[in-house]
């Protein structure tokens, strides 16, 4: 409604208390005319006058800098896009808003501290849920994706042996194995084929895929030979997180390759040393890497999760993940055969540990870790204060709590095989 429309409807209602008739009203209505008045002036002061332009001064909101560059005192209604744009550019560059900008990374910077989150799932307050619904913190384990190897039966005839690979794709989309199979023929022995296989879920259901390949290609050999295992952590949005997840992860010797790096499909980094500047990357979704993707036996990667298969996932579904990939000479070692799922599934969680820094850390030893972005939980053959060979600096210890909770977690998903 039109203000003029509005303060005209006020004036109507006023006419039942003329001016020259107040003589006749009693206590009660003098009262109401009075209040009616009162009302009418100061809504009619909050309505701007048609003749002057909206205004915002630059003194409410302007900091005051002894070295700013003068500004225009007010940005009207009329004024252009492109000069607020400017004005703003130069107030956000001022040097009072800097300063607090570098205050607050290193504030934020701290929050790369493990310590910071509390990860317990059974987290619960019944008088908060009577009025928020909080969403709390959970860790997931899945197996990510495997990559078996079969070396199908001499006996087996492809139906179109210039291109087997696709007798095995088109077998595994009809059995509702795969609905886009990845099949690689080897170029070593053509009777060699490798297939990916994503979320397997139960032992049925991943044996059942056995089945189903046993009974149509009697292979001489069914291997394991990459295997991907991941924790998801649900419910923390918290960008930092990453960091604290790398600066914490337990790093042995299984990787060849211990640079920190971060990377898009676009980009590759080395990760930067500082806690403020690394936060940008995570920021902008870089992924973190641990070791070497092709080679030595495994990698790590950390990132947040928000597409599946190069599709968009709700928001509900966006998560913080951390995935190690195994492959080579380790899983040889621990057993490589297709029946060895659950054994290999539990031993490669167990190299997805964490550490973090002791309350009895120094001063110096503490503004270190919040400060650097680095593996503070690398494995390190050292001798102790108190003479005991350890595993990692006398300042950082194994994250018990969070450890058990990741266990119980990978325990819930080991039982489903």
């Amino acid at each position: 409604m039109e203000y003029k429309q509005f303060l005209a409807e006020l004036d109507a209602i006023a006419k039942e208390f003329p001016c020259e008739d107040t003589q006749y009203l009693n206590a009660r209505e003098l009262a109401d005319r009075e209040w009616l008045l009162a009302e009418m002036d100061a809504i009619a002061g909050e309505f701007p006058n048609e003749n002057e332009p909206l205004a915002v001064t630059w003194e409410d909101i302007e900091i005051n800098d002894d070295d700013s560059q003068p500004v225009p005192k007010e940005i009207t209604s009329k004024t252009p896009t492109s000069e607020v744009h400017a004005l703003l550019d130069m107030y956000a560059n001022s040097p009072t808003i800097q300063t607090g900008l570098r205050e607050a990374n290193k504030i934020e910077a701290k929050t790369t501290d493990i310590n910071c989150f509390e990860l317990k799932p059974e987290f619960d307050n019944s008088d908060l849920n009577q009025h928020f619904k909080i969403k709390k913190p959970k860790i997931t384990a899945v197996i990510d994706w495997l990559r078996l190897e079969i070396v199908v039966g001499e006996s087996y005839n492809f139906k179109r042996p210039r291109k087997p690979y696709n007798d095995i794709k088109d077998f595994l989309k009809a059995k509702g194995i795969n609905d886009n199979p990845y099949v690689v023929q080897s170029s070593r022995n053509k009777r060699t084929f490798t297939i990916d296989l994503h979320d397997v879920s139960t032992g049925s259901e991943y044996e059942n895929i056995l089945n189903l390949l046993r009974r149509e290609y009697q292979p001489s050999s069914l291997k394991i030979i990459v295997l991907e295992v991941a924790l998801d952590f649900w419910n923390i949005n918290a960008k930092s997180f990453m960091l604290a997840l790398a600066k914490s992860i337990r790093v042995g010797g299984c990787f060849n390759n211990k640079d920190l790096r971060v990377y898009t499909s676009d980009d590759w980094q080395f990760m930067p040393a500082k806690s403020e500047t690394a936060m940008k990357y995570t920021q902008k979704c870089y992924t973190i890497g641990i070791g070497h993707k092709t080679q030595g036996d495994s990698y790590l990667r950390i990132y947040n999760k928000v597409q599946d298969r190069n599709k968009p996932l709700p928001p509900n579904q966006h998560r913080t993940r951390i995935e190690i990939n195994l492959r080579g000479q380790m899983l040889v070692e621990w057993g490589d055969d297709a029946n060895n799922l659950r054994y290999l599934t539990n031993k490669a969680f167990k190299l997805l540990k964490f550490t973090h820094l002791t309350d009895d850390a120094t001063t110096d030893q503490t503004d270190e870790y919040r400060k650097l972005v680095k593996l503070f939980g690398e494995e390190v053959s050292i001798i102790s204060k108190s003479r005991n060979k350890r595993n990692h600096l006398d300042h950082i210890k194994s994250h018990a709590k969070l450890n058990e909770v990741v266990a119980k977690s990978v325990g819930n998903f080991i039982r489903n095989f």
